[in-house]
């Protein structure tokens, strides 16, 4: 399963173009990273675009290292590597 999470109701979108096109492997989840419904240690790579002001603007950094404690498997990367 690929999850991809996203705050903005941009996610609505990301749900109708997964289903549109038949990718069921896709789980779009609506919400901040660290707030997704996923089981912990559980995702094997982290990858995101982040957008704002040297990320620092949307709490990027931030939320990604949240992920990553939450939610990466030993030994798992993230992509860009900011943490």
């Amino acid at each position: 399963t690929v999850y991809a999470v996203e705050a903005s109701s941009m996610a609505e979108n990301a749900i109708k173009l997964a289903a549109h096109n038949n990718i069921g492997a896709v789980k779009v989840l609506n919400c901040i990273a660290e707030q997704a419904d996923v089981p912990p240690n559980s995702v094997d790579a982290i990858v995101s675009e982040l957008f704002a002001t040297f990320l620092f603007g949307e709490r990027g950094v931030e939320s990604i290292c949240r992920a990553r404690k939450l939610f990466l498997k030993p030994g798992g990367r993230v992509y860009p590597g900011v943490c």
